[in-house]
């Protein structure tokens, strides 16, 4: 390799270094700058009902929606009782989001914002793992009493 291509493979390294710094200071910066709808002073103040969180948790967990894999389907009965006892419990969740029923069981609920904005999924499951076959007697509470 002669000088001349040398000063120019070490220009041309020089360059994509600079232009991969460039390019990491501007995603830091993006990263560790707030949005505007995060800094403009205001905050969503949410303090839930512990008490009532606590008692639809220990409600939820009798419902036996044991999982036992693909191949053997979860109670459709405890299911139904399951999206029986959402409807009872979270009737303004009803009233406000649209609900669909998928594969015989899974719930969709799809609220409506306006256009401009921003999609949010969140996403969560109503089985459960099944005990574990003589580990019964290792439990201090019964897997589905809801006890707190």
């Amino acid at each position: 390799m002669n000088w001349s291509q040398l000063k120019t493979t070490t220009k041309a390294i020089l360059i994509i270094g600079g232009a991969i710094g460039l390019l990491l200071l501007v995603v830091m910066a993006r990263t560790f700058t707030p949005a505007a709808s995060q800094s403009d002073g205001t905050s969503f103040d949410f303090k839930p009902d512990t008490q009532r969180v606590t008692r639809l948790m220990s409600e939820s967990v009798r419902f036996k929606t044991i999982s036992f894999g693909r191949d053997k389907p979860t109670s459709k009965r405890a299911l139904l009782a399951y999206h029986e006892y959402l409807r009872r419990q979270f009737p303004l969740v009803h009233k406000n989001l649209a609900r669909e029923i998928v594969n015989d069981y899974s719930l969709l609920y799809t609220y409506r914002g306006s256009t401009d904005d921003k999609p949010v999924i969140m996403l969560g499951h109503l089985d459960v793992v099944p005990v574990v076959p003589g580990t019964e007697g290792d439990w201090k509470q019964a897997p589905f009493a809801g006890t707190v």
